[in-house]
């Protein structure tokens, strides 16, 4: 191969934009069972390191901040009240 020459194994791979730092990269490690969703592995662990959102809780409506998928409701308690 030489010096500036086009590869086309890396021609066909998807266009995506990293959630993390939004640039936009061609996913060439994408496989049939795994999908690459960041750029690098720098941007896969800033997102694993502050992965805290607000969410708003299912039962009160009330906004909290917990970790990505992890909480969907405020209190563990109010699981069982009836609304």
């Amino acid at each position: 191969m030489k010096k500036g020459e086009k590869r086309p194994d890396l021609q066909r791979a998807e266009i995506k934009t990293c959630p993390t730092c939004g640039k936009v990269f061609r996913a060439i490690k994408d496989t049939k069972n795994r999908k690459q969703i960041f750029c690098s592995r720098d941007c896969f662990w800033a997102d694993k390191r502050n992965p805290v959102v607000e969410l708003k809780c299912a039962f009160c409506g009330t906004p909290f901040y917990a970790r990505k998928g992890v909480k969907k409701i405020l209190l563990p308690r109010m699981l069982f009240k009836t609304p």
